[in-house]
């Protein structure tokens, strides 16, 4: 009986080592291969792209990052020893995490498909496309480009696709549509703007204002906003605009970084921010950077909410007042629901910049060569 037993332990033992070993494999590859595991909105996900970050600002402003948007790791005297095995058995904890979390979406990512398929969704790849209740007005035909955040790279080559498309495709009336966050965390902000201006002269263009857009206006007139903005990438968007700020500049620092930026700062980029939109309606399609408030009328949604908002709004599963096209919450792919679809891919950890097309009640994924 006892026998029995211990044989019965040691077998768990060594199949939850060989699901450790596993997903340790797996999680290294998809890291390696610049695959995310990310789809549900979970905090997991903006914490592995704020971890991509992280590396990419050590690169960038080649000092430690103890200030940054994460709180830097306790100080100790422990041995060595002892903290890499606390760390170890903390990314032990996540992996078993991450792997009851992938057995869950497997089990019950097809009734979810069912679900989907029973209210007007088509739940194939984006690629070929997913059919809404919703629907825009005749010859008019959407592109809505998911949040830039400073790769200017990726969104020459999206708005390259665009112009393709169109001269492949002709429509009376193509309207472009980005969603917000076009500064900050990636490394060329400035070219973003200046792209964004030369599109807006020879295209129909809809730009709404994102969350990190409110950082950069208010720093000229508010030097202290700095404290907060650098911890969202407003550091790498200085240095795009040849400032060279320290990593945790003081009260005199930030004082003087304000007065170089607002003398560096191109007149027609603040005035480009500042007439940001919020929102824009078109058809049965709502545009928003973030998400709106359940329940609450379009035209009674605050600013804050519609920049902001997460959980309340991923959470919904009921029909908005108009199916709703955002982004801000990063994911892995663009992820298509019952009332609102996510086209935030993290562009400036992952490299890929989501932009999806909308034609009458379809909605597929515009091929790009980044992707």
């Amino acid at each position: 009986m006892i026998e029995g037993l211990l044989v019965i332990i040691g077998m768990e033992v060594v199949l939850l080592v060989s699901i450790a070993a596993m997903t340790f494999h797996h999680r290294r590859m998809d890291v390696l291969s610049g695959r995310y595991f990310a789809n549900d909105q979970s905090d997991h996900v903006i914490e592995q792209l704020e971890c991509e970050q992280t590396a990419r600002q050590r690169d960038v402003l080649t000092a430690p990052l103890d200030e940054r948007s994460e709180p830097p790791l306790p100080r100790s005297s422990e041995p060595t020893r002892i903290r890499r095995w606390e760390l170890w058995c903390s990314y032990i904890r996540r992996l078993t995490a991450a792997h009851v979390s992938a057995s869950a979406d497997r089990a019950w990512g097809p009734r979810r498909a069912q679900s989907m398929s029973k209210a007007g969704i088509s739940t194939s790849t984006l690629g070929q496309g997913g059919q809404t209740r919703a629907a825009l007005p005749e010859g008019t035909r959407i592109y809505a480009v998911g949040d830039v955040h400073g790769r200017s790279d990726l969104l020459e080559r999206q708005l390259a696709a665009i112009d393709a498309d169109c001269k492949q495709r002709p429509v009376p009336r193509p309207i472009t549509v980005f969603v917000g966050d076009y500064i900050d965390r990636g490394p060329d902000s400035r070219n973003v703007l200046d792209l964004l201006l030369r599109w807006q002269q020879s295209h129909e263009a809809i730009f709404l204002r994102g969350n990190h857009e409110t950082f950069l206006p208010r720093f000229i007139t508010d030097p202290r906003s700095l404290d907060e903005w650098r911890q969202y990438g407003g550091l790498e968007t200085l240095l795009s605009y040849g400032l060279k700020p320290s990593i945790n500049p003081d009260r005199n620092e930030q004082t003087m970084l304000a007065t170089e930026f607002a003398e560096t700062l191109p007149r027609e980029h603040l005035d480009f921010l500042q007439a940001l939109e919020l929102t824009f309606s078109c058809g049965g399609f709502l545009f928003v950077h973030a998400g709106v408030r359940p329940g609450v009328p379009i035209h009674e949604q605050t600013e804050d909410d519609l920049l902001w908002i997460r959980d309340d709004f991923l959470n919904w599963e009921q029909p908005f007042e108009r199916f709703v096209v955002h982004g801000h919450t990063p994911v892995n792919e663009p992820d298509l629901r019952l009332n609102r679809i996510n086209i935030d891919t993290g562009a400036y950890a992952t490299g890929r910049l989501t932009c999806v097309v909308i034609e009458n009640t379809a909605v597929t994924q515009l091929a790009s060569d980044e992707i």
